[in-house]
């Protein structure tokens, strides 16, 4: 899956600055389309259309496109890599960076301490 992940990363930066290609790079291009499966890149190219970048970075809990927060869950997929996900909010493709991929999605998350029972005062 971290390949998929990686060429339409490629694809996505050869797509965006496609305007001053050579023929070279839509080689390039094309080859790239051809590794990833095309409901996957319907998706990808109805953003691509627009200019706008389709795969985004989580950091630190994060899109890196909308700035808002993703779910726990959705990192923890993240993290183990197996499945694409989007982000809740926005709909890109998000994409967990190797270090952040290490540190696991438990960093990211801080739980509440366990509360102590009160303690009764008897007179």
């Amino acid at each position: 899956m971290q390949s998929l992940i990686e060429n339409l990363l490629l694809l996505q930066e050869a797509e965006l600055k496609k305007a001053s290609s050579t023929s070279g790079v839509k080689d390039d291009i094309e080859a790239l389309r051809r590794r990833i499966p095309e409901s996957i890149l319907v998706y990808f190219d109805r953003w691509i259309r627009r200019g706008k970048n389709a795969v985004a970075i989580a950091r630190r809990g994060v899109c890196g496109e909308c700035h808002l927060k993703i779910p726990v869950g959705v990192l923890s997929e993240l993290a183990m890599g197996d499945a694409i996900e989007h982000c809740g909010n926005c709909g890109r493709i998000l994409y967990l960076p190797e270090q952040e991929a290490l540190l696991g999605a438990s960093t990211i998350v801080t739980t509440k301490p366990a509360r102590q029972p009160m303690s009764v005062k008897r007179s």
